[in-house]
């Protein structure tokens, strides 16, 4: 054949994470999955799993934080300010928790991970630390 099928792949990969103690501390797992279709980039998606050791309970945006706190007040700014410097042009909007639900906690940082065109169209998959000290006092004790 003179024109065969563009090379097709799928990756899996993943990375632990864990802030604190084993016995007190947070473990995630972040799955990453990249399919390429012979086009120029891979399509990148994330899956994170977080975990609380001590309350033996998983971690998801709404128990990160205490209630009545508004962290995306303070997550949002940083997050566009990465994309910004990223991709070369300001992202429209972010106020939406859905795009939040896949982070893992280290001692440092909460990193937030962006599917491809999540946030805005143009978008790769994306990695985004938040600095703890940024939203340390919206969470939750023992996290």
């Amino acid at each position: 054949m003179d024109n065969p099928r563009p090379l097709q792949e799928l990756d899996a990969t993943s990375t632990t994470y864990t802030s604190g103690t084993p016995e007190a501390g947070t473990q995630t797992v972040v799955v990453k999955l990249s399919e390429h279709l012979g086009g120029l980039y891979p399509l990148t998606w994330y899956k994170a799993f977080t975990y609380n050791n001590a309350a033996k309970a998983p971690i998801t945006f709404d128990t990160l934080f205490r209630p009545g706190t508004k962290p995306l007040d303070a997550i949002l700014p940083i997050v566009q300010q990465h994309l910004s410097a990223t991709a070369g042009q300001p992202m429209e909007d972010g106020l939406d928790a859905a795009n939040y639900q896949n982070f893992a906690v280290t001692n440092d940082a909460v990193i937030f991970f962006f599917d491809q065109n999540q946030m805005d169209p143009g978008y790769g998959g994306i990695e985004v630390s938040v600095p703890r000290s940024a939203i340390a006092k919206m969470l939750n004790p023992g996290i």
